[in-house]
C-alpha cells in the first residue's frame, strides 16, 4: 500500500509545528504592452490576497477583476490618489479601467487569484480501498 492510502488525518498540534505560519506568496510579472510603450521592461509586483480581502471584493458585487488587481498588485500601487487623478478619475476602480486594458485586467486577476490558491487544484481526495 502506498502512504497516501494509509495516510492519517493530522491533528491541529502536528500541524502547526510543521507549518506554523504561511506566508503571503507574492510574484513578479512583466506588462509586455506598457513594456513595449515605455521602451523598457515595466514590473508588476503581486501578492496573494488574504481571506478576508477575498469575501469584502466579493460582497461588491461589480468589478471584480479591477478590485483583484487594486487589492493585489503592491508595485505601482495603484490605489492612491495620486494614480486615479494622473486618470483623471476621483476613485481607483475607475482609473485602473482607464489605465490597463481588459485584457490586461483579467490576466493580472488570474493571477493573483493563482496566488491566492483559487483556480488551482488544492485538495486531492484518498480513496479508501
Amino acid at each position: 500500500m502506498s502512504n497516501e492510502t494509509e495516510a492519517q488525518a493530522i491533528d491541529l498540534k502536528e500541524l502547526l509545528l510543521c507549518l506554523p505560519t504561511r506566508e503571503r506568496r507574492t510574484a513578479r510579472i512583466k506588462m509586455n504592452r506598457l513594456s513595449e510603450e515605455a521602451g523598457k521592461p515595466i514590473y508588476f509586483e503581486l501578492r496573494a490576497l488574504h481571506y478576508d480581502e477575498v469575501a469584502w471584493i466579493k460582497s461588491r458585487g461589480d468589478n471584480m477583476d479591477a478590485e483583484v488587481v487594486l487589492k493585489g498588485v503592491v508595485s505601482p500601487k495603484f490605489e492612491s490618489d495620486e494614480f486615479a487623478k494622473s486618470q483623471g478619475e476621483a476613485r481607483a476602480q475607475d482609473a485602473i479601467k482607464k489605465y490597463l486594458s481588459p485584457g490586461e485586467i483579467f490576466d493580472i486577476s488570474r493571477n493573483v487569484q493563482k496566488l491566492s490558491g483559487y483556480l488551482s487544484a488544492n485538495v486531492e481526495e484518498i480513496k479508501k480501498k
